[in-house]
């Protein structure tokens, strides 16, 4: 499990990512320059899409494990779509949902993680083209799997913390870049098996499990 090896990265990324806020904003000709008034210049509103690099806490095979066990990568990719709301000139409300897909040592299992995620950001360097930010938030996430005519998902709430940065390229357009750990606790198991005959067998089992999951996301978006 490389859990421990995902957040000191991402940490890592974040520090990178903040550094940004000491760095003087040089005037060059051709880069967007906002006015100062959020209310007579700025775009209120934003919708993005990025890619992303998923990755979770995965068992890896060992040898005495049985033939037919299935096991998930660590490493998964997906997207995100995210729409944002500027409240004021450094405070920003985000909608965000993301998938991203596993491969697993069976091929014909399909793994998903999902998440959707009501978040604050706290930009800083108003005024500037590069606006890195702190993001916190909380939603809920599912975890897929299905095989054939078995289905499994695993769902509940989680909390989401991270930093990123917003590059105005022009007025209207932006490029992002996200790096994101997602804490989850899982509350709901459920199971769903086709029988042969015809009919579906469902079961719901509650549980009391946590998780964690990082993202390292690239995109773009437009604001108007």
């Amino acid at each position: 499990m490389r859990t421990a090896t995902l957040f000191r990265t991402s940490g890592i990324l974040a520090l990178v990512i903040l550094a940004a806020l000491a760095a003087p904003a040089a005037a060059q000709p051709g880069i967007y320059r906002p006015a100062t008034p959020l209310a007579q210049a700025e775009p209120r509103f934003y919708l993005g899409l990025d890619f992303l690099s998923s990755h979770i806490g995965a068992d890896d095979p060992q040898p005495s494990s049985p033939v037919d066990a299935v096991y998930v990568d660590e490493v998964g990719a997906g997207a995100a779509l995210h729409f944002g709301w500027m409240l004021t000139r450094t405070f920003q409300l985000r909608l965000y949902l993301s998938d991203a897909r596993h491969e697993a040592t069976d091929p014909d299992v399909d793994f998903r993680l999902d998440g959707g995620t009501v978040e604050a950001l706290h930009l800083f360097r108003a005024g500037q083209p590069l606006r890195p930010y702190l993001v916190g938030g909380l939603g809920g996430f599912s975890m897929k799997a299905d095989r054939g005519g078995y289905r499994y998902e695993t769902t509940g709430p989680g909390a989401v913390f991270g930093a990123g940065l917003y590059y105005l390229v022009t007025r209207s357009f932006l490029l992002h870049f996200q790096v994101r750990a997602e804490f989850i606790n899982w509350e709901e198991s459920k199971a769903e098996v086709e029988l042969p005959g015809g009919g579906t067998v469902r079961t719901v089992t509650p549980i009391a499990e946590s998780g964690a999951a990082g993202k390292f996301t690239l995109g773009c978006g437009f604001r108007f």
